[in-house]
């Protein structure tokens, strides 16, 4: 027996289901079958409907009974506000009816695919016939379903997991025997998830597993500062005019497995780990610091969402040292000179990453120059004078 649900959903977000009852053994539409959701129980018409209006929204356990029928009960997940059409399918006592047993892919357990990166996968369905003669197997996705006649036990169609089944897709199967009689419908054990935001992602199969890759080079403004050379007074020795400017836009790679996890690091010269690079300019010196980013997420298919975790950041010091060669006239003699100045430099940051549609970060940035110089002779690697 198979039931449908569709129908008008009361108000405050309530719902309504309606069951179609089916004869598992043709087919067929069947006329007098009790239903029973939450103790009320009603009867399927000509077409093999009832309707239960006003449902909060929920997990239901829909009972299907009829004289001379084995009893079937089915769990429907009834969404707020809306019409859920679910298929219930009961067969005649002592019916031995068809069964598909298995649905698989290259790839073993659950598996993670990603919407709207396409990546064709080859789905083989088993099925026991029961002494039945085969007919064809339906293959139902969002999209449609797709009949393949077939006479053997085992068949298999391809799908683009990337566009054929969208966010929360699912893909199912039933067998159908030459005399119309109905397997139950067997659902594929795969999640289609939503794509991480800012990253172009293309596959990598690597023969029993795959994953998403993208590496990339990004700027977040996470690691963009500076100050004006207008902003620093002129009077002020080695930097004054000139602009402090801290800007960093690393190379940034991420991968999603098929497990719906995904990590997003930084990549330089085909490394992941922590490493120095020219970064910012300061009175014409230039300086490095370490970038980090260790952002790690998973993806929650019940809640269509990812839940994301980690940093980005950077920290290091650097300390600049400049000297001036000048002459000092001692009466008619000029003496070679030189002054020497020194600069250390700290820039301290990091970033939690809260969500990255749209990127939201919390922490703080300081930048802190100090700048140590002396008049006096003999100071030792500030501002010295003495002989070249």
């Amino acid at each position: 027996m198979y039931a449908g649900v569709f129908g008008t959903g009361g108000g405050n977000g309530q719902s309504s289901l309606i069951p179609v009852v089916y004869d598992g053994s043709n087919g067929q539409k069947l006329e007098g079958a009790s239903v029973t959701i939450n103790g009320e129980t009603l009867t399927t018409d000509i077409e093999g409907k009832c309707i239960f209006t006003a449902l909060d929204p929920g997990l239901y356990a829909v009972e299907v009974t009829k004289d001379g029928f084995s009893p079937n009960t089915k769990e429907v997940d009834l969404p707020a506000s809306s019409n859920t059409y679910s298929n219930i399918i009961i067969y005649p006592s002592n019916f031995e009816e068809p069964t598909v047993t298995d649905i698989s892919s290259k790839y073993e357990g659950r598996v993670f695919y990603m919407n709207g990166v396409n990546f064709n996968v080859k789905h083989t369905v088993n099925i026991d016939w029961a002494g039945h003669t085969p007919s064809k197997v339906k293959f139902i996705t969002p999209k449609g379903v797709f009949e393949e006649n077939t006479s053997e036990n085992t068949i298999s169609k391809t799908f683009n997991m990337g566009s054929d089944f969208g966010i929360g897709g699912t893909l199912k199967v039933q067998a159908v025997t030459d005399t119309g009689a109905l397997s139950e419908e067997k659902e594929a054990d795969f999640v289609v998830i939503k794509g991480i935001p800012l990253f172009p992602l293309m596959v990598l199969d690597k023969g029993g597993y795959f994953s998403y890759s993208s590496s990339l080079g990004l700027n977040w403004n996470l690691f963009s500062e500076g100050v004006a050379g207008s902003a620093i007074p002129s009077d002020i020795p080695l930097f004054g005019g000139n602009p402090v400017l801290l800007k960093l836009i690393p190379t940034v790679s991420a991968e999603v497995t098929c497990d719906g996890s995904a990590c997003i690091g930084l990549q330089y010269e085909g490394l992941t780990a922590e490493k120095a690079i020219d970064s910012g300019k300061l009175a014409g010196f230039s300086f490095s610091l370490y970038p980090l980013v260790n952002i790690s997420g998973q993806y929650y298919p019940s809640y269509d969402a990812w839940n994301w975790d980690g940093y980005a950041g950077i920290h290091g010091q650097a300390e600049f040292k400049k000297s001036w060669p000048f002459i000092v006239m001692v009466g008619p003699v000029p003496v070679p000179m030189y002054a020497k100045a020194s600069f250390s430099l700290s820039a301290d940051v990091m970033l939690g990453i809260v969500e990255l549609d749209p990127l939201s970060i919390n922490g703080q940035l300081s930048i802190g120059p100090y700048v140590r110089g002396s008049l006096g002779a003999g100071v030792d690697e500030l501002l010295a004078v003495g002989d070249g």
